[in-house]
C-alpha cells in the first residue's frame, strides 16, 4: 500500500463553524512500517511524540487507545504494518506541540462478516475498546472533513470508515453527524449498546451515579472483616514504569489462573498479545498514563485492575482476581476502593467502563451509562453503494447476533 504524507488538504470548500473560517489543515498519513522505521529516531521524538501525546491530553473526548505507545505497539505486532495507517491532522506547517488538532489509526480490514468488503477501521487493536478520534476541541466538524478527504485522496486506501466502539453523546459523534448531513453521505448506524459508566463531576437531583446501597455497603463490610482473618488487606496503586511493569506480571498470572486462562482467553493465553500489552502499557507508563490497581492479602494479589488514563478520562481496561476467594467478592471491593479514590479527584471527569455491553457486575456498580454505537461512513461526499450495502448487511448481522445472545441467556437462565 502506498501511502503519501504531508499533503496539504484545503478545509475552505467545507462548510464549518464561522470561528474555524480562517483555519488552514495540513493533514499527514502515515502508514505502520514507516511509524516503527521511524520509531525511537530523533524525527519521531521531535515529530510526532510530543505533539500527541500532548493532544490525548486535551482532545475534547479522552481516548487512551489512541495514544502513540498503544498505537505504535499495535503496528509493530502486525504482520504487515502497512495495514495500520495512521492520520495526523496539523494546524499549517510549523507543527508545533499544540499544532496537532486531531488523530487516528486506523486497520485496514476485510472479513466475510463484511462481505469482503475493504473497510479502514478506527480500532489499532482488538484490545482497543474506543474508537472516538482524539480532535481538539476547536474545530470538530471541518478536522474531521479533514480526515476523511485525507484517506479519500490516498491511492489504495478503503472508501468506506468504520467507527465501531463511538462515544454516541458526545461533541465528536455530533461532529461527525453533522459532516455526513453536510456532505451529503449517510451516516450508516450499524450497531448500539451502552455500558456503565460514571462522571464525577455531574451530579443531578439523585446525586452521582455512585451510591452503593445500604445492604451492599454492609456486605462489602462483612467480605472484608471475614478476608482480614485471613491476613492483612491493603489496597495498593501502581502508577511508576517499574511498579506498572511489575504489576502487570502479577495480572497476567492472575488472569491466567481464572476461567479466562482455562478457555484460552486470558492475555497470557496468546504469546503475541501478551508482548504487545507489555510494549504498549510500558511506553504508556512512562508517559503516566496508566494506573494499576491491586487488592492484597498477605501481599498476595487477589484482584487487579488495570486503569488506562486520558486526559480526564479514566478507562477500566482489564480487570482479574482470584476464583479461590470468589465467596468473598475480591473484585467489587476493589472496584470500591479505587472507585472511591477517583470520584474525589477533581481532575475526572469520566469513569468508562470498557465493557462491551450493558451487563456484567459493573453495571450493577456504576449507575451512568455509556452510549455507543457503531458507524460506517464515506471517505468521499455523496452517496455510496458499497456504504449502503455493507450499512444494511451489518445492521441485520447485528440483529442476529442480539436475538442469538438473548436466546441463550434466556436458556442459560432457565437452567
Amino acid at each position: 500500500m502506498s501511502v503519501e504524507t504531508g499533503t496539504i488538504w484545503d478545509t475552505d470548500a467545507v462548510a464549518r463553524p464561522a470561528s474555524a473560517a480562517a483555519l488552514l489543515f495540513e493533514a499527514e498519513v502515515v502508514d505502520g512500517k514507516t511509524l516503527l522505521a521511524n520509531a525511537g529516531s530523533g524525527y519521531t521524538a521531535a515529530y510526532y511524540a510530543a505533539a500527541w501525546k500532548s493532544l490525548t491530553g486535551r482532545a475534547v473526548e479522552p481516548n487512551p487507545f489512541f495514544d502513540p505507545a498503544f498505537v505504535t505497539a499495535a503496528a509493530a505486532r502486525m504482520k504487515d504494518p502497512r495495514h495500520l495507517v495512521l492520520v495526523l491532522v496539523w494546524r499549517g506547517s510549523e507543527r508545533a506541540p499544540d499544532d496537532l488538532l486531531a488523530v487516528a489509526a486506523f486497520r485496514m480490514r476485510r472479513a466475510a462478516t463484511r462481505l469482503w468488503i475493504s473497510v479502514a477501521e478506527a480500532l489499532a487493536h482488538d484490545y482497543a475498546f474506543l474508537a472516538t478520534p482524539a480532535v481538539d476541541r476547536t474545530a470538530v466538524e471541518p478536522l474531521l472533513a479533514t480526515m476523511l478527504d485525507a484517506i479519500a485522496a490516498v491511492p489504495g486506501l478503503p472508501n468506506i470508515v468504520s467507527f465501531p466502539l463511538m462515544g454516541d453523546e458526545g461533541p465528536v459523534m455530533a461532529g461527525l453527524r453533522t459532516l455526513a448531513y453536510r456532505r451529503n453521505s449517510p451516516l450508516r448506524v450499524v450497531g448500539t449498546h451502552r455500558r456503565a459508566a460514571l462522571r464525577p463531576q455531574a451530579t443531578d437531583e439523585k446525586g452521582s451515579g455512585w451510591a452503593l446501597s445500604s445492604s451492599t455497603r454492609k456486605k462489602l463490610r462483612q467480605h472484608r472483616r471475614r478476608l482480614t482473618e485471613l491476613g492483612l488487606l491493603t489496597t495498593t496503586r501502581h502508577k511508576a514504569p517499574a511498579e506498572v511493569a511489575a504489576a502487570l506480571e502479577e495480572f497476567l498470572a492472575l488472569e491466567a489462573a481464572s476461567w479466562k486462562g482455562r478457555t484460552g482467553t486470558a492475555v497470557a493465553s496468546d504469546p503475541g498479545r501478551a508482548d504487545f500489552v507489555r510494549a504498549a502499557f510500558r511506553g504508556m507508563a512512562e508517559a503516566g498514563h496508566i494506573d494499576i490497581a491491586a487488592l492484597r492479602l498477605a501481599g498476595k494479589p487477589i484482584a487487579m485492575q488495570i486503569m488506562l488514563h486520558a486526559g480526564g478520562g479514566v478507562f477500566t481496561w482489564k480487570i482479574a482476581y482470584d476464583e479461590a476467594l470468589g465467596d468473598y467478592s475480591p473484585g467489587v471491593l476493589l472496584v470500591e476502593d479505587y472507585t472511591n479514590d477517583l470520584v474525589a479527584d477533581p481532575a475526572i471527569a469520566l469513569l468508562d467502563s470498557c465493557s462491551h455491553d450493558d451487563s456484567g457486575f459493573m453495571a450493577s456498580l456504576w449507575k451512568e451509562r455509556q452510549a455507543i454505537v457503531e458507524v460506517l461512513i464515506s471517505a468521499k461526499p455523496g452517496r455510496h453503494l458499497g456504504t449502503t450495502l455493507l450499512g444494511a448487511f451489518e445492521r441485520r448481522l447485528q440483529a442476529g447476533r442480539q436475538f442469538a445472545k438473548a436466546l441463550y441467556y434466556r436458556f442459560k437462565k432457565r437452567r
